[in-house]
């Protein structure tokens, strides 16, 4: 039988616990056909993850790739002639080469430090490669002015370049335009409550119907509402795995380890739970997971990998 002391300890717990928030995979209530917004934002949440859980990760490209992109970024600004033995769309700052990931994969241009790079943290794909380019690219225009007050891996900066999204909208700005009247106010005839009372309520009435109106139009585009991501963690599990190396195994000891600390009565994590979440997080990311027991990333030596 539960004590008084131990029922007042158990509310108090119920009453500090904070819910976590929802996770929307997009930038708005709607999703376009193909999914780009959600794709394009679950990848930066994926990438605000990595720099979260691997740090080294974003270090790793600053001490060993951001010097002889540098260099190679000044040569050619000094010599508009001289064209490295890779192709120069692979180099790819952001203001002079806008290249789409198939076009980049259809090139197969190689910079060799971020190839090097990205097989050491088993961040192979093509938009991996492209992110990581681009951030070089920020990185370089930005610490022209710090290069002697700041050691590389010590740029204010060290962090992922995102690059901005573009998608054709089906709608006008006629089909969006809300053109609400309300009542007015007559004061000679009206007490200042009765009057807010009725404003408030056609107000309510017409806002309902304006945004009906816009996403019944959206929908007949084929537009549909956002996902929601159930467990923003899955993205953390996904960290560990890829890059950090663990097994999903070792996955999911940890994120038994972390349920049981916070003594939250969470479900009991399985490693084929585990292994599903990881699986279908890197399908909405477009990322190809790693095969077979984990290797040891350059700086893990005495890492634990269970």
């Amino acid at each position: 039988m539960a004590t008084e002391k131990d029922s007042t300890r158990v509310e108090n717990t119920a009453e500090t616990k904070m819910p976590r928030p929802r996770m929307m995979l997009g930038i708005g209530e709607y999703r376009d056909q193909a999914g780009e917004l959600e794709r394009w934002q679950a990848r930066r949440i994926f990438l605000k993850a990595v720099r979260a859980k691997v740090p080294k990760v974003l270090e790793t490209l600053a001490c060993d790739v951001l010097p002889p992109y540098r260099d190679l970024r000044n040569r050619m600004h000094e010599d508009p002639t001289f064209f490295p033995p890779w192709q120069r769309s692979e180099l790819r700052p952001v203001e002079m080469w806008q290249q789409s990931e198939a076009e980049a994969e259809a090139t197969n241009a190689t910079f060799p430090p971020v190839h090097a790079w990205a097989s050491q943290w088993n961040l192979n794909d093509p938009w991996l490669r492209l992110r990581a380019l681009d951030t070089l690219a920020h990185w370089h225009d930005l610490s022209k002015d710090h290069q002697e007050a700041y050691p590389v891996a010590r740029l204010p900066m060290l962090d992922w370049f995102h690059e901005p999204i573009s998608l054709y909208v089906p709608l006008t700005d006629d089909d969006i335009r809300n053109r609400v009247e309300l009542p007015c106010y007559e004061p000679w005839q009206q007490y200042r409550e009765d009057a807010e009372n009725n404003i408030r309520a056609e107000f309510e009435k017409l806002l309902g119907e304006y945004l009906d109106r816009v996403e019944r139009l959206m929908e007949e585009q084929g537009w549909t509402r956002t996902k929601e991501k159930r467990n923003w963690q899955h993205f953390e599990w996904l960290v560990w795995y890829q890059v950090e190396g663990l097994t999903y195994d070792a996955v999911a000891r940890r994120v038994q380890d972390s349920a049981d600390a916070e003594g939250d009565g969470g479900p009991f994590y399985e490693r084929e739970t585990i292994r599903g979440e990881i699986v279908s997080t890197a399908k909405l990311i477009g990322l190809t997971l790693r095969h077979g027991r984990p290797g040891r990333p350059r700086g893990t030596k005495n890492r634990h990998h269970g």
